[in-house]
């Protein structure tokens, strides 16, 4: 009788099951946390996209002009083709809270 590891279990019932999605969503946010600049943020992913924010226009070109390379280092990282494309939204979801601003 073979043994698998528990962690091989839970990937493969990952697979097959309905939480796929958000348990891959999840492992592409730790990736991107690790080779995204600080000031940069995931904001989702979805079917192969990955919408990342920036404080301005000028940080989603820098990344935009790096896109290739952060594709394949994320794609690298999660051992597949698991992203297609990053968009990019500038000063989104980088207000102060109320409290600050006060």
């Amino acid at each position: 009788m073979a043994f698998e590891t528990v962690g091989d279990t839970l990937n493969q019932s990952f697979h097959r099951g309905p939480i796929h999605a958000t348990v891959l969503a999840l492992k592409v946010e730790v990736e991107a946390k690790k080779i995204l600049p600080s000031w940069a943020t995931m904001i989702s992913f979805r079917e192969g996209r990955l919408l990342v924010s920036t404080p301005s226009p000028s940080h989603a070109q820098e990344l935009y002009l790096n896109s290739a390379v952060l594709i394949r280092n994320i794609n690298e990282a999660l051992g597949g083709k698991v992203v297609e494309k990053i968009s990019f939204r500038a000063g989104a979801e980088t207000s102060t809270p109320a409290s600050e601003q006060a």
